[in-house]
């Protein structure tokens, strides 16, 4: 799997400490923080959600699979 040299990057957390943000920074062109004010503008529609319980060893793998194989235009991961 090859990553485009043109891509946009997205980043979500519900908190993102001091330590992570330059990290964060070093992936994005532009970065910029939105605060939610309101819990009900949080409601996605029309979002399609999966889960996949794997042991450690097996995530990476299964992530490029499944990148591979299914088609989408926009995809959010969410990772610990």
């Amino acid at each position: 799997m090859r990553n485009p040299e043109s891509k946009q990057v997205l980043m979500f957390s519900a908190t993102l400490s001091k330590d992570i943000r330059p990290v964060c920074k070093k992936f994005m062109q532009d970065p910029m923080e939105i605060y939610i004010d309101n819990e009900t503008k949080l409601t996605l529609h029309g979002l399609r959600q999966h889960y996949v319980k794997l042991r450690e060893n097996e995530k990476n793998r299964k992530l490029i699979d499944l990148l591979d194989k299914l088609e989408f235009n926009q995809v959010v991961i969410f990772v610990k």
